[in-house]
This record gives C-alpha cells, sequence and structure tokens, in this order.
C-alpha cells in the first residue's frame, strides 16, 4: 500500500491514480510462465516495426519534453497527445488519464503510467510508445498501474515497450488489478524485466484480454506473467496468439519459443 500522506489535499483522481491495493498481491504465484516454460518452436524473424528498445530510439529525436509537474501530468478527456519525452523522478505517475490517446512518446521515470476509469468512451489508447520505470523506496514503479474500485475502462496497447526492473518498488511493467473492470487488447507488445512483465487480476469486476504479437524478455524475478481471478469476478483471455519469450540481440528483438495460455483460476 503506498503511503498516503503523499496525497492529502488532492482530490479523487489523484488519490486514486497512486495507490496500490495489497488484497491482490502475489496471488497464485503457480500460474507464473517461469514456472511452465512454452514449446519449442522455430524462431521467427523479428517484427516489421519492432516496438521501441530503449528510451534514445531514433523516432524519439524530434520529440517535445514535458515539464516537471510533482504528480504528473493530467490528461483531458479525449486529449490526443504525441510526440512528447518525460524524464523526470516524480513522486508520482508521470502521465494519469481515464480517457486519452498517447502516441510516439516516451517515459522515464521512477512511476510510469497510471489509468483510471473512463468518464468518456474513447478509453485508454497507446501507441508507440516506451515506458521505463526504476523505482525509488516507498514507489510503485510499475510501468502502467490501474486503479479505480468499482469503475471500467477499455485499454488498447500497441506497438509499445514495458522495461521494468526486479526491485522491491515495483509489481509489473503492465499492472490492473483493484477492482477495475473493462477490457484490455495488446499487440505487438514488449514486456521487458521486472517481478512480472504483464500482472492481471479482475478483484471482484469482470475483466478481458487479448493478446496478440506479444514478447517477454527476462529476466523475471517471479515470472514473464500473472493473469488469474485473484479478489473475485472473471478474467476472461479472449485471444492468445503469437504469445513469445524473446531475447534483444544486437539491438534487435529475436522472437523465441510460444508461451503457453495460462489457466485461469
Amino acid at each position: 500500500m503506498k503511503k498516503l500522506s503523499r496525497w492529502r489535499g488532492f482530490g479523487w483522481a489523484q488519490i486514486a491514480a497512486g495507490l496500490c491495493y495489497a488484497g491482490s498481491a502475489l496471488a497464485d504465484q503457480t500460474l507464473s510462465s517461469s514456472q511452465a516454460p512454452g514449446p519449442a518452436s522455430s524462431r521467427l524473424p523479428s517484427p516489421a516495426s519492432a516496438p521501441p528498445l530503449s528510451f534514445d530510439d531514433p523516432r524519439f529525436a524530434g520529440n517535445s519534453s514535458e515539464p516537471y509537474t510533482r504528480y504528473g501530468k493530467f490528461f483531458s478527456n479525449g486529449e490526443v497527445v504525441e510526440h512528447r519525452s518525460w524524464d523526470h523522478n516524480n513522486d508520482g505517475s508521470s502521465v494519469v488519464c481515464g480517457d486519452c490517446t498517447l502516441k510516439n512518446s516516451r517515459i522515464r521515470s521512477n512511476e510510469g503510467f497510471r489509468c483510471i476509469g473512463s468518464d468518456g468512451i474513447g478509453g485508454i489508447n497507446i501507441d508507440g510508445v516506451y515506458i521505463e520505470t526504476k523505482g525509488l523506496p516507498g514507489d510503485h514503479a510499475d510501468g502502467l498501474q490501474c486503479y479505480d474500485p468499482g469503475k471500467t475502462n477499455a485499454i488498447t496497447v500497441r506497438n509499445t515497450t514495458f522495461k521494468t526492473y526486479n526491485n522491491a518498488n515495483a509489481t509489473a511493467g503492465f499492472f490492473y488489478a483493484d477492482g477495475l473492470g473493462g477490457s484490455v487488447s495488446f499487440e505487438n507488445v514488449l514486456f521487458w524485466g521486472g517481478p512480472y512483465g504483464l500482472r492481471m487480476h479482475p478483484d471482484g469486476m469482470n475483466v478481458t484480454v487479448s493478446l496478440k504479437d506479444v514478447y517477454f524478455v527476462g529476466p523475471f524475478l517471479y515470472g514473464a506473467f500473472l493473469i488469474n481471478n485473484a479478489g473475485g469476478g472473471t478474467m476472461t483471455i479472449t485471444k492468445w496468439e503469437n504469445v513469445r519469450s524473446a531475447t534483444i540481440v544486437n539491438g534487435q528483438l529475436v522472437p523465441g519459443s510460444l508461451l503457453p495460455q495460462p489457466r485461469i483460476r
């Protein structure tokens, strides 16, 4: 649970964006992919357009720098933000929204993107983004964390990298839990390091997730992914297509073995 003193005097959206509900912590680690290696398969060519592999990827050369704000940038409903760079050690997340689009941008901070319930109809769209988080003590250094109990959202992530480090100040590259319902779709996405790359629990809500052309590059402290019904509710995987372990060799993403779809418990 994140310290509450940091959030006194702020509205619910600010508070919600920075908290982590401890009830789902480390639940049912038996589904970790590191304990269930995928079947052998021939290596495939790297994707035609790989997700960005570093903060300094040339595609971000013309990005404009976002100024430091203590608790990050709050997007307004329907806002579209492109070609931006965040490179700060914020006290909270760098970006917060419930209904926005972030494209061709990069984040390097101790905490990354925080999503809340959608008040609009567009949900969250992330495309061509690099998010790297390395937390300081007391942080919750996930690349993207969702928190808004009882609300719903629809999140689409494409051509994006979540790089996270294996320390006690993080949970996953992408952490979806704490009573937020809705749907998440990943396509051409890289999860690189962390306690987990991807971790999802419904916590009393109904959640669907789709994965297509998704890659996991270790090392992971616990496993590549953890997806289950922790906290009650229903977690449903609607697509599991070309989900693989991978390595990075000479700056190129090299797909490896297929990873089996987890059994939802």
